[in-house]
């Protein structure tokens, strides 16, 4: 065009790719670079498992958050410089497209385990109805007697991908977090009160210790009230000890269901 300039196609990026950078800055360009090219997961993968950032094919997936009928990476990255837990692995998890990381799970590298223990990913799908997934992990944490499930559901919300979750504090003193905690839990999508929407049910409860007595385990219920991920409901697993009829009848009361609470009285 007279600009002197000569413009060449890139040469596109074929076959096995050499070990993923170990060093977090360098894989991101890496990472990011990948994509653009529309390099081959299967090839991105092998990569990233030959230099031991994933381990294993449940470490990947890939889903179009943002509705541009292009698939974001998710990853779940290890970092090898710390020990790992019988409950987990130091790492990362990540969202990678065209932009570069769109999400990270821990804002910046961690040396503690426990504040930069890799997540897992649990399931994809549409909580919110409008037609992209969101993505649903979960971090397990154990002590010295009891195992914590920790779940995060995280979507695009204004252009971002963000942690749609509010859940309730866990002091009178703490403020809302973006992570639903229960012992021992185990979890199932359902649309649960049939309005059209599917909810996350989390089930668990029990306690590992047997100082904590006989506990009652219960089931969570999640769903999207139009700005975030709430608990709508708590369902209690049947009991015949008396104790716990008792306190649920004294929640009922406090909750001005008198109806309900008589009978368990």
């Amino acid at each position: 065009g007279g600009c002197g300039t000569v413009c060449v196609t890139p040469t596109p990026i074929t076959g096995p790719l050499g070990a993923a950078p170990t060093d977090w800055e360098n894989l991101e360009s890496w990472l990011t670079m990948l994509w653009q090219s529309n390099v081959n997961p299967a090839a991105v993968r092998a990569a990233l498992q030959q230099s031991g950032m994933q381990k294993t094919l449940g470490d990947w997936a890939a889903a179009d958050f943002d509705g541009d009928l292009q698939d974001e990476w998710v990853l779940v990255l290890y970092d090898q410089s710390l020990p790992g837990l019988p409950f987990g692995s130091a790492g990362d998890l990540w969202i990678v497209n065209g932009d570069g990381v769109v999400f990270r799970y821990y804002a910046a590298p961690s040396n503690d385990i426990y504040e930069f223990l890799a997540p897992t990913v649990t399931g994809l799908t549409d909580m919110t109805g409008d037609g992209l997934p969101e993505l649903i992990t979960d971090a397990p944490i154990c002590g010295a007697s009891t195992c914590t499930n920790n779940y995060r559901i995280i979507g695009p919300q204004d252009g971002r991908m963000v942690d749609l979750v509010i859940a309730p504090p866990v002091t009178d003193s703490a403020q809302p977090g973006p992570i639903i905690s229960v012992t021992y839990a185990d979890t199932r999508v359902e649309d649960i009160d049939t309005d059209g929407l599917p909810e996350l049910l989390v089930h668990g409860g029990t306690l590992g210790s047997a100082g904590a007595g006989i506990v009652r385990s219960r089931t969570e219920v999640w769903g999207w009230d139009g700005a975030a991920i709430m608990r709508t409901d708590v369902i209690l697993d049947p009991s015949n000890y008396r104790h716990h009829i008792l306190y649920e009848a004294n929640d009922l009361m406090a909750s001005g269901d008198l109806a309900r609470a008589l009978p368990l009285y």
